[in-house]
């Protein structure tokens, strides 16, 4: 199921971050108060009621109303949405671009979050790193998520995927019991930890020795992630061109386009605005919280992927805030060896 973005104009209420609703569309039911049907949540449907200038989450169940705090929907993103639905009245609203976009604008206490869960990250691989003993994928993984609550994350952004070998020529895998790392193979790691809901992303290749065939695709993974920051610090931030540059990159090195996005945004869902693909319009802005992914993946043979987190600060400055290319480096040195 998907989040309803709508849900989100009023960030930092638990109980709206964590409402895993069925679709992006609001019906609207009646017209005083006004209620738009929002979804589901654990079995009872949920309205964002609006009366006057007052928004409200209700939920029903088997034709009652479930009992529960009150929760407003306050201040100028809130009264933005009352207005859209209200002046809509009834019929149906896709309230899904309106709301991206409010929840792309990241607010002083939303980056002190996603910094927060980038550094639960980063340190969780560190303190891994040093412990590179042959160990079920499945093993790793849950070390890892143990470790993001440990320095000081508050849980899992998403469920750990590790790739070792021939499984890492695909996007995600799941960690299994049989299969070892830092056997003399090479893995794949994509985890990340959350803080308060808001969610880190961060994918590293680990294990790669000189003899792997699979070395000149991380030197070219490498080279994309360089060369696409190297635009970004010098404005060059329109979505499609930076796709353009890593995909001319892979074709000159015999690799195929990549096959999923080069980088979205993060905050409360893994996926937010700004979207960093070939099809998209965005341009990188002040303020927006992002990740960068290049990747090479041969069928049959393996993958390497190098996923990075990024701000751009309120004068337009790109700060690196998970540098996979250096949190690889930790466990090996397929990069600079």
């Amino acid at each position: 199921m998907g989040q309803l973005e709508v849900l989100y104009a009023q960030r930092k209420s638990s109980f709206l971050a964590s409402c895993e609703l069925t679709d992006s569309w609001a019906v609207l039911v009646s017209d005083k108060p006004t209620l738009a049907w929002l979804g589901m949540k654990n079995a009872s449907e949920v309205f964002l009621s609006i009366d006057g200038e007052e928004l409200s989450i209700r939920r029903i169940q088997q034709g009652r109303e479930v009992p529960g705090r009150p929760i407003g929907l306050v201040g100028s993103v809130g009264a933005e949405l009352a207005n859209m639905l209200v002046n809509a009245r009834q019929g149906v609203v896709n309230c899904r671009s309106n709301a991206l976009a409010v929840r792309r604008k990241k607010d002083r206490l939303e980056v002190e979050f996603l910094s927060r869960a980038a550094a639960a990250t980063r340190q969780a691989y560190e303190s891994l790193s040093h412990t590179t003993e042959v160990c079920s994928e499945f093993q790793f993984a849950s070390e890892l998520e143990g470790h993001f609550l440990r320095q000081g994350g508050t849980g899992r952004a998403y469920e750990t995927s590790v790739a070792t070998g021939t499984k890492s020529d695909r996007i995600w895998s799941e960690p299994t019991l049989t299969v070892q790392m830092f056997a003399g193979g090479h893995s794949v790691i994509d985890g990340a930890a959350e803080y308060c809901g808001y969610k880190a992303d961060c994918s590293l290749t680990v294990g790669l020795s000189p003899d792997n065939e699979l070395m000149r695709a991380a030197g070219v993974a490498a080279g994309i992630l360089g060369k696409v920051v190297e635009l970004i610090r010098d404005g060059d931030r329109e979505s499609s061109r930076l796709v353009e540059v890593c995909n001319e990159s892979l074709r000159s090195n015999g690799f195929s386009d990549l096959p999923h996005a080069l980088g979205h945004g993060l905050g409360l869902d893994l996926h937010e605005y700004p979207f960093i693909g070939r099809n998209s319009s965005h341009i990188l802005t002040a303020g927006d919280v992002f990740m960068i992914e290049p990747a090479v993946y041969i069928q049959g043979v393996g993958g390497v992927r190098l996923e990075s987190m990024f701000r751009l600060d309120s004068d337009g400055e790109l700060v690196t805030l998970i540098d996979s290319q250096n949190l690889s480096q930790c466990f090996s040195d397929p990069f600079h060896g």
